[in-house]
């Protein structure tokens, strides 16, 4: 038996874990959101539709846990993170590694950016600010997410897949 939590665990570590450090913010964006990266993990060891239920459960409990379950904030990490995990899935196919693992978590807080950004109404293409060190959430946002990636991954090893 492989040392690795449940998708119903992922679930709640995603919706809980945003909900307790969405006070941390930048410039009154929460920094520290575990969906997108979980939503990941459970499509890197298990199959994309368990991705997916990571990704729409924890947005879910955490928008129960802040009473903002009608937030735009909540519906577009769920939605990234949804998108993240099928493109994830349908590029890696059998193929998982770890490195295209981290490279699909920062495009899913890229797709978050952009998806946020057309929800305010500020452009439909992404804005150089974001990348270019004045919007300092997004970066910041991008790093964390990579980190925790990581620390879940080496919490509970996995072996890469190689087929």
């Amino acid at each position: 038996m492989e040392n690795k939590p449940t998708p119903l665990f992922l679930v709640l570590i995603a919706g809980i874990g945003t909900a307790l450090l969405s006070p941390i913010t930048v410039n009154g964006e929460p920094i520290i959101v575990f969906i997108i990266p979980l939503a990941l993990v459970a499509a890197y060891w298990y199959k994309a539709d368990e991705g997916v239920i990571v990704a729409a459960g924890g947005a879910l409990l955490a928008g129960i846990a802040l009473f903002t379950i009608q937030e735009w904030t909540l519906l577009t990490y769920a939605l990234a993170a949804a998108v993240a995990v099928l493109a994830f899935d349908s590029v890696a196919g059998k193929n998982k590694s770890i490195a295209k693992l981290t490279l699909f978590v920062i495009l899913g807080t890229l797709l978050f950016e952009l998806l946020n950004d057309t929800h305010a109404g500020q452009s439909l293409l992404f804005r150089e600010e974001n990348f270019l060190g004045s919007n300092p959430a997004s970066g910041i946002r991008m790093v964390v997410n990579a980190i925790i990636t990581w620390a879940v991954l080496s919490i509970w090893p996995a072996k890469e897949k190689k087929e």
